[in-house]
């Protein structure tokens, strides 16, 4: 028996050639396949412009949105107004495609005008009718019919009154300034709907909205939440917010004593001390040592025989202006001395 050993060198020699051979069976197939689908193309593009060209398929139906525009909240509609137009339309070519795949023309916007509201009714003829839905779907298509064709629907006058806006505005200050105010405008607003129903609101509320990293004053506008069966004249308020940078200011100021009986002095160690308070820069020139008076009291002077009892008195503070963020005082407890008279 004979055995007959091959090297790995000979073995991959004898494959390639075999790759070789597979990948010139597949390119012709390749070729051949791309040819179909182009002529398939073609054929669907020849057949699809033939179909649109033929009279048969040249019917389609539109539903058309409608808006109503410049009626208040004062009035209302006695019924629901249609918020649709279905339109039967004859159409060729590509018209008749794009109709296929968007069935909805330009949406078609009513305004009320004075007169309707004087008259007490709404009007859209049946020739304003065409007139605006030929303008909607475009001059290129021929317009079979129109439902509904015209519009009429009465008036009615709701009840009112004004109550005012709670505002849900949020804010986040960034260190070393201050928020001074936060504004409506309006802080009222008008709203409208039936009596029952009026008598049930208090106030109307806005969004919420967070205002992150506040170091300056700014204006937004923020959205106004309408209840249930209410209508509001606006739908947003402008609101305010004052922000201000802070700065610091330094006072020496007396210690008072309070609450200290006849014929007896109380002497505090130091007798002064230091208020620093931290307020808006722009009143850093309004305020002076007098306007700030610290304190201690004698009541808290300790009588008993404890000797752990404090030798020293807190100092606190009487009065403090509006506009003061924060203050310290230091030293923020004193000594002090009792003199008989």
């Amino acid at each position: 028996m004979r055995l007959k050993l091959s090297s790995d060198k000979e073995k991959e020699t004898r494959t390639k050639p075999t790759k070789a051979r597979s990948k010139r069976i597949r390119r012709p197939r390749t070729r051949r396949s791309i040819t179909f689908l182009v002529a398939l193309a073609i054929s669907s593009l020849l057949w699809l412009v033939t179909a649109l060209n033929n009279p048969s398929n040249r019917m389609v139906e539109l539903a058309i949105p409608v808006k109503y525009e410049n009626l208040t909240g004062e009035y209302a509609f006695e019924k629901e107004p249609p918020h649709e137009i279905h339109v039967q339309l004859e159409a060729s070519g590509f018209n008749l495609l794009r109709y296929s795949f968007f069935p909805h023309g330009d949406t078609i916007k009513h305004f009320v005008t004075k007169d309707d509201i004087h008259n007490r009714r709404f009007e859209v003829s049946e020739s304003l009718m065409m007139q605006r839905v030929q303008q909607s779907i475009g001059t290129n298509s021929i317009i079979r019919w129109i439902s509904p064709s015209n519009i009429s629907i009465p008036f009615y006058r709701r009840s009112s009154k004004k109550v005012p806006i709670r505002q849900h505005l949020y804010t986040d200050v960034r260190s070393g300034f201050l928020l001074r105010s936060i504004l409506m405008d309006p802080s009222v607003v008008e709203i409208f709907g039936t009596h029952a129903v009026l008598d049930t609101i208090k106030q109307i509320e806005t969004e919420k909205i967070t205002l992150k990293d506040l170091h300056q004053s700014q204006e937004v506008r923020i959205a106004l939440i309408a209840p249930d069966g209410v209508t509001l004249k606006q739908d947003s308020v402008l609101a305010k917010v004052e922000v201000e940078e802070l700065t610091q200011q330094s006072f020496e100021v007396p210690l008072k004593v309070i609450n200290l009986p006849g014929g007896v002095h109380l002497r505090p160690l130091p007798a002064t001390v230091e208020v620093q308070i931290v307020i808006p820069s722009t009143v850093y020139n309004r305020y002076k040592a007098e306007d700030f008076m610290p304190f201690v009291d004698y009541n808290d002077v300790s009588h008993s025989a404890d000797t752990t009892a404090s030798p020293l008195l807190d100092v606190e503070m009487e009065k403090v202006p509006d506009l003061v963020d924060r203050y310290k005082i230091t030293p923020a407890r004193v000594q002090y001395i009792i003199e008989m008279n």
